[in-house]
């Protein structure tokens, strides 16, 4: 558990642990976890699944890349959103482990019960001018549209405002 409870996205981090019978770690200062910190406490709680967001995913990118693949070895899965994530941070942390670790960015807006899109590591993406991990596909009872100023859909890749449809939606 990273987040503080008050935050609707630590929904994210209790209910999935809980009903799928996982441990949920709770460490009473989590924002002191960065970087090799945070290794090393979820190493010896035996944490698999990291909920965190892009700084403090950043910080762990970093510990890696200094200690090596191996002080990651203990790494499942890594979801990670909030605000953008770098494409080439991301594909460096790819290659760091060996591609072992399922990489998840979650993109959600506040109009929204916490996220709406979920891109995974192993998605193929086409080729961008962004370096900007891409916000991925819409979860389960989400839907995505794209319009212009006038509310048409516009062609893919043709920019436009994003408007989310779903269950989700407050």
């Amino acid at each position: 558990q990273f987040l503080s409870f008050g935050f609707d996205a630590a929904g994210e981090e209790i209910f999935p642990a809980l009903i799928s019978g996982a441990a949920l770690h709770i460490h009473p200062t989590p924002r002191e976890l960065i970087g090799t910190e945070l290794l090393n406490w979820t190493r010896q709680k035996k944490v698999n699944v990291l909920h965190i967001p892009p700084p403090v995913w950043e910080s762990v990118r970093q510990a890696i890349e200094d200690e090596g693949p191996q002080s990651a070895a203990h790494v499942k899965s890594v979801l990670s959103g909030g605000e953008g994530l770098s494409r080439t941070k991301f594909n460096s942390f790819r290659q760091l482990c060996g591609g072992r670790v399922k990489l998840l960015y979650a993109y959600g807006v506040s109009e929204a019960t916490i996220t709406s899109t979920l891109f995974s590591a192993t998605d193929n993406v086409a080729p961008s001018s962004t370096e900007r991990v891409p916000i991925g596909r819409p979860i389960a009872n989400q839907r995505l549209f794209v319009f212009d100023s006038h509310l048409n859909p516009v062609p893919a890749g043709v920019p436009g405002e994003l408007y989310i449809g779903g269950t989700g939606v407050a």
